[in-house]
């Protein structure tokens, strides 16, 4: 996916960021208690995505 834009909104107990791709998105909740402001939320989202890059590649994830 190429990465086009990032968005990032407060919801009620979390942030919601969505990553926007050219005709694909991925969405990441981050909880209020894992990130106090909209640039600790989208630093906490882009780790959990690197981590999920790893599943279903060779050497990363479950066989």
């Amino acid at each position: 996916m190429h990465l086009a834009d990032t968005r990032i909104e407060h919801e009620a107990g979390g942030w919601k960021i969505d990553f926007i791709g050219d005709g694909d998105a991925v969405s990441v909740k981050v909880a209020d208690e894992h990130a106090v402001s909209a640039d600790e939320a989208l630093e906490r989202a882009k780790a959990v995505m690197v981590q999920l890059t790893a599943y279903g590649t060779r050497g990363g994830g479950r066989r």
